[in-house]
């Protein structure tokens, strides 16, 4: 019986392996055969690497010679890599703060233009070593018309144009909206903001003096909390005698691929300035339904600290946008709207408040039209405390906190700075949409992330 059973394990064991032998010659042949008649073999697996978004809306930081800022914009950039081999942009130069917010005597950003020849070159790039190595700049003589301007518009707003379309109004000086109550003495009169932000296709997307909030405006940074010694100031509702007012411009420059706005404000009680601040505002060319824009606010407190806080509960001080978007009916109601905020989590039911967030989008009616338009903020990686804290309510408000609800001093005469990137899009835009626009973003910084930094941030250091 023994023999027997033994028997029967060996004959299994040649079968089993005859089998196996069978199924391996079978799936050989078949992958052959679909090889042959260009049949795709449904067991076969596919090695196919992801496809790499091109990056748009690059500008790089470069040491620049003195006689180069002299000379037009738009320029060729030849960039020289340590492997080997170079790489042609082209774009156009402008002027890039330094650390304390004034231009920079001995570097300029470079942003290249989009064109389907930048993007492949960029893809083929290593970015962090372009700011690096070096490179030959060599002006341009383009025939073409300059298509961003600046108008000036009465004595209290400079406007940008991306040729007749209008882009946004800065309102520099101050303006009283003598449709605000005369009661509200302090919140009838307001500058140092922008609005309108307009859309690509002309409709305004900003709200400014909304009866809702006064104080609201635009494009906007302020905070509730300011203490100055033992003098507490209220920023944000405008109710103490703590004002942002308007010095001189700094840098106006604008051109094929760009435009650049700079200004100087002073923040002051009575006549005493307690404060330097001055902005930086970079356009970029729209394309592919999107325009990109800049924004960097530098802050030096005069001769004493000077100590920022947000909103109990809420978080809010810091950089607002406030939107307009469509009124439900009836229109007298104004907190509801038709809006739809989206952030890294997904589409976001209710208002946020306190919330770590990267990036927020509203997406609504702007202005009359039957499309919807959207506007979104990104928050880059370097930002102090990141991801900030946010409050975003579906009637409008976009705010960025920082630094939070709770206190932070900021050392008397020397800078702190922060930055964001306003991305304005037309039609509706998904989560994962929103956050491959927000990867490439933080890819096209690290361009111009000092080593230094790059390591405290782990990332890989050229």
């Amino acid at each position: 019986m023994s023999r027997t059973f033994f028997s029967f394990v060996k004959f299994s064991r040649e079968i089993r392996f005859l089998f196996f032998a069978v199924a391996i010659f079978a799936c050989g042949l078949s992958a052959a055969l679909c090889e042959d008649l260009k049949i795709p073999a449904l067991l076969k697996p596919e090695n196919k690497k992801p496809e790499e978004k091109p990056l748009s809306d690059v500008a790089i930081v470069l040491p620049v010679e003195k006689q180069m800022r002299s000379q037009a914009s738009p320029a060729s950039m030849i960039f020289s890599g340590k492997s080997g081999g170079t790489a042609l942009f082209r774009g156009g130069f402008f002027s890039t703060p330094s650390e304390d917010g004034t231009a920079d005597s001995d570097k300029m950003v470079f942003i290249v233009r989009e064109s389907q020849n930048n993007r492949e070159t960029l893809l083929k790039t290593k970015l962090a070593e372009i700011s690096e190595n070096a490179m030959k700049i060599i002006s341009e003589v383009s025939g073409s018309v300059q298509s961003f301007q600046f108008k000036e518009l009465g004595n209290n707003t400079m406007a940008l144009y991306d040729g007749d379309k209008p882009v946004y109004h800065y309102v520099y000086d101050l303006v009283t909206n003598e449709n605000v109550p005369k009661k509200e003495t302090r919140r009838r009169t307001r500058g140092c903001y922008m609005h309108p932000i307009f859309g690509l296709n002309g409709e305004e997307l900003t709200d400014d003096f909304p009866k809702d909030h006064y104080h609201h405006h635009g494009l906007f940074w302020a905070w509730p909390h300011v203490q100055i010694e033992n003098e507490h100031h209220d920023f944000w509702n405008e109710t103490t005698d703590l004002e942002q007012r308007f010095v001189k411009w700094l840098v106006k420059e604008s051109g094929k691929d760009g435009a650049a706005l700079a200004v100087e404000n002073g923040w002051f009680i009575g006549e005493r300035k307690v404060a330097i601040e001055r902005v930086w505002f970079r356009s970029f060319a729209a394309h592919d339904g999107s325009r990109s824009l800049d924004v960097q606010i530098f802050v030096i407190p005069i001769g004493r600290p000077i100590t920022l806080r947000g909103a109990e509960g809420k978080s809010y001080g810091g950089l607002v946008v406030r939107l307009k978007p469509e009124l439900q009916p009836p229109e007298n109601d104004m907190y509801k709207t038709i809006c739809k905020i989206t952030v890294p989590s997904g589409v976001a039911k209710n208002d946020l408040s306190e919330t770590p967030l990267e990036w927020a989008d509203m997406i609504s009616k702007f202005g009359g039209r039957e499309t919807v338009s959207g506007v979104a903020v990104f928050v880059p990686p370097t930002h102090p405390d990141f991801p900030p804290t946010w409050l975003v309510r579906h009637y409008g408000p976009l705010c960025v906190g920082w630094p939070g609800v709770k206190n932070r001093t900021f050392e008397a005469d020397k800078p702190f700075a922060i930055g964001y990137r306003v991305w304005i899009h037309e039609k509706d835009v998904d989560r994962d949409q929103l956050a491959e626009v927000y990867d490439a973003y933080k890819k096209t910084l690290e361009i111009n992330i000092p080593n230094r930094v790059r390591r405290e941030m782990g990332l890989r250091s050229y």
